[in-house]
């Protein structure tokens, strides 16, 4: 028996076949909020134990990051406009190399890929942000090679609550 694509069960056959071969996509976790950087459950690579503070704004694919620190020299910031899934970002760090960044999603993480150009050499990173404990922290997992050595470091943030 063959079934016409004009017949009513024909066109909600059509109709199902298309919704299944579809893939199905969970919304994507909002990083939307201020982020304050608790050293004490992070695993800083190098001597700084200055914590981070983050500003992130996040709408569709465009997320807006305002990182913070405070130093002896005193309170440094960078603000980067990223597209998520869309063209490099190259920008000044706050140290003055020059970063060349993609995001993507990765499940319900961000993934930044990173390239680093510092006085002549190239180093790789990536990193990756995953919310954690019901949204309220956001943990960053940073992979990267010194020396020709892998590292790693976690960051964990909590969320500012609102008031």
């Amino acid at each position: 028996m063959r079934i016409s694509p004009k017949s009513p069960f024909g066109l909600i056959a059509s109709v199902a076949v298309l919704l299944l071969s579809r893939p199905v996509s969970a919304a994507q976790p909002d990083f939307s909020g201020t982020w304050h950087q608790d050293l004490s459950r992070s695993v800083p690579v190098g001597n700084s134990r200055n914590a981070k503070e983050l500003d992130i704004q996040q709408t569709g694919p465009e997320l807006t990051v305002n990182a913070r620190t405070t130093t002896v020299q005193g309170e440094r910031s960078l603000n980067l406009k990223y597209e998520v899934g869309g063209p490099e970002l190259v920008y000044k760090g706050l140290d003055g190399d020059e970063f060349h960044t993609k995001v993507r999603w990765n499940g319900e993480s961000l993934v930044f890929d990173t390239v680093e150009h510092e006085r002549g050499r190239e180093i790789v990173s990536q990193q990756i942000w995953t919310l954690a404990e019901n949204g309220k922290i956001l943990r960053e997992v940073k992979h990267s090679q010194r020396a020709g050595q892998p590292t790693e470091s976690l960051a964990v943030f909590e969320r500012e609550m609102q008031r």
